[in-house]
């Protein structure tokens, strides 16, 4: 009966806790020189209908595309680069469409307040690839090191005697044999206390009382 269950036993299996392959840790971009290209394209397009439609229609969100497109794509510094573009484009359209003014430094201030806000969009923008670059650099490393650890499951059928451990091919194998065959754990060596007493009573029993701190007899 007792052979009967060992054999029904289910052998341990093992494999990789996540066997996906690592995914890529870079967020997709295009390259600068075509980002740059597709970027005065849309600023240009965008001063075009700006001062067509006049001062009295503001299209400030229009300008925000090229900025947010050379933040994501090449950088922060080149973001702020379109940002001194897309104010000079701004300035000029509104002062095309005849935009007037109660004081001469007026259209200077609607100027700095819209270089301001390109400037906030180019940073928030290069700031979230930045963190996303980050995230999925540290989710890469995360797949990678599970992908790469290694586990035990199902039922062991070991003998009790000599723990030694059965395999599909009923062949039997030490303990220490099977286990770092199958993860990356390494064994030592050495005796417990109880059978060092039991394999060699007179030495154990030496080491022992030489490894008791000494204790100074009264004055």
């Amino acid at each position: 009966m007792t052979n009967g269950l060992a054999r029904r036993q289910f052998p341990a299996s093992f494999h990789p806790v996540n066997p996906a392959p690592p995914r890529s840790s870079t967020i997709r971009t295009i390259q600068p020189i075509l980002a740059w290209s597709i970027g005065f394209a849309i600023l240009l397009a965008v001063g075009w209908v700006d001062l067509i439609t006049g001062y009295e229609i503001h299209l400030p969100a229009l300008y925000f595309a090229p900025v947010a497109l050379l933040a994501w794509n090449v950088g922060l510094r080149s973001g702020l680069a379109m940002v001194v573009f897309a104010t000079i484009t701004w300035f000029l359209a509104d002062r095309g469409a005849g935009h007037p003014y109660a004081s001469w430094y007026d259209g200077y201030l609607n100027a700095l307040m819209e270089m301001l806000a390109y400037s906030v969009v180019a940073y928030s923008v290069a700031r979230v690839r930045r963190e996303l670059t980050i995230e999925k650099g540290l989710n890469a490393e995360l797949s990678h090191a599970l992908a790469e650890i290694k586990r035990l499951e199902g039922l062991l059928p070991i003998c009790a005697s000599c723990k030694r451990i059965r395999q599909e091919d009923n062949t039997w194998e030490q303990i220490e044999i099977f286990v770092t065959k199958r993860t990356d754990a390494k064994f030592t060596h050495g005796l417990c206390p109880e059978c060092a007493n039991a394999l060699f009573p007179g030495i154990s029993t030496e080491i022992n009382v030489a490894s008791q701190p000494s204790q100074s007899s009264p004055v």
